[in-house]
């Protein structure tokens, strides 16, 4: 009628459909890289550069990236309003928001502790080398040592995290307009309560926790801590020749 009130539809603010393509797209050609880099190395394993630089730890590094590089899917995730359980199960769109730090997290770790074994290996041959001492530095137990050390802690946070306070999506309303109800008649009053309710016209939605973000904050500040460690690695590596440590092309690697 002549007083109805016209409500435009509401702005979900979805990520835009050419975003997330990019995204898919960036994702789909770095992982076709890194099995074309895979595939590489297994055909030219025997060659002596490839020798030189450790191809176990080179492939580790290359399924470091692919994990972490996935983070990046289930960032696309989303959906509008949804009611969770009544138990208070995770939903789909729950677990898409977990995976998010699993992925990178998880992806982080396999690639900087290959990473690091890769050049503590070869520090600790070169300096047994100076002190004209043999030395034999096993390559399966450099990389037990440390990706033990490094999955260990990061898995510690990662599980401490899905636990105790687990991002889950939710959906903010950041603008609303008040619409009147209808009017009820109470046989117990001569007035009519009026009952009022709000049509959202702007949310957005967000994976999020009452203290995920502590946990979150304790990932990033850990791999931060091994960017440093990286930089002092390559550091105390920084006379050995290139072709054996790669030093200069890792410290312009964690610095950008």
């Amino acid at each position: 009628g002549a007083s109805a009130q016209c409500i435009p539809e509401e702005d979900l603010n979805f990520i835009p459909t050419p975003l997330k393509r990019t995204g898919y797209a960036f994702v789909g050609w770095i992982w076709c890289t890194c099995l074309a880099l895979l595939v590489w190395l297994y055909f030219y394993r025997k060659n002596p550069l490839i020798r030189v630089s450790q191809p176990i730890f080179l492939c580790w590094v290359v399924i470091g990236s692919m994990v972490s590089i996935s983070s990046i899917i289930p960032m696309t995730i989303e959906r509008g309003y949804d009611i969770r359980d009544s138990d208070g199960s995770f939903r789909p769109i729950d677990h898409a928001c977990m995976a998010i730090p699993w992925l990178w997290g998880l992806g982080f770790a396999i690639t900087f502790s290959a990473l690091f074994a890769k050049v503590w290996r070869v520090k600790e041959v070169y300096r047994h080398s100076t002190q004209f001492r043999r030395k034999t530095v096993e390559v399966g137990h450099s990389i037990v040592w440390f990706m033990g050390i490094f999955l260990f802690i990061e898995l510690s946070i990662l599980l401490a995290f899905q636990f105790y306070s687990p991002h889950r999506w939710e959906r903010e309303v950041l603008q609303s307009v008040p619409a009147p109800g209808r009017s009820t008649n109470d046989d117990n009053s001569d007035i009519d309560s009026f009952v009022e309710s709000e049509f959202a016209l702007s949310s957005v939605g967000k994976c999020t926790s009452e203290s995920g973000w502590y946990f979150f904050l304790a990932l990033v500040w850990y791999n931060v801590l091994c960017l440093f460690y990286a930089l002092i690695l390559c550091f105390q590596t920084k006379d050995i020749p290139s072709d054996f440590a790669e030093s200069s092309h890792i410290f312009l690697a964690v610095m950008f």
